[in-house]
């Protein structure tokens, strides 16, 4: 996965591939649980751009207006839609 970089917005670390290896196998493993999901703390965007090349209907919220801008990016270069909202916690969405 190619991701664009912003130095405003938390950079993946090895604990963010991680996490996207194992949503991977785990999607592969159990199919029927992919659906919707709500992604808190999007940052750069990695674990939606995962769940949405994986099938997931994905809102992102993210506290930083830069780290929207940059997950919006991010998706968009990628080709997928995700729906992604700043504010705090669960605030975008409740």
């Amino acid at each position: 996965m190619n991701l664009r970089k912003d130095g405003r917005v938390y950079e993946p670390a090895e604990d963010s591939w991680l996490l996207c290896a194992t949503l991977e196998r785990a999607a592969t493993r159990f199919p029927e649980l992919r659906g919707a999901v709500l992604e808190v703390g999007t940052g750069s965007g990695i674990v939606a751009l995962t769940l949405a090349a994986l099938g997931g209907v994905v809102t992102a919220t993210d506290l930083n207006p830069h780290a929207i801008a940059l997950a919006r990016r991010n998706a968009r270069v990628a080709g997928h839609h995700i729906e992604f909202l700043q504010g705090d916690l669960f605030e975008p969405v409740g």
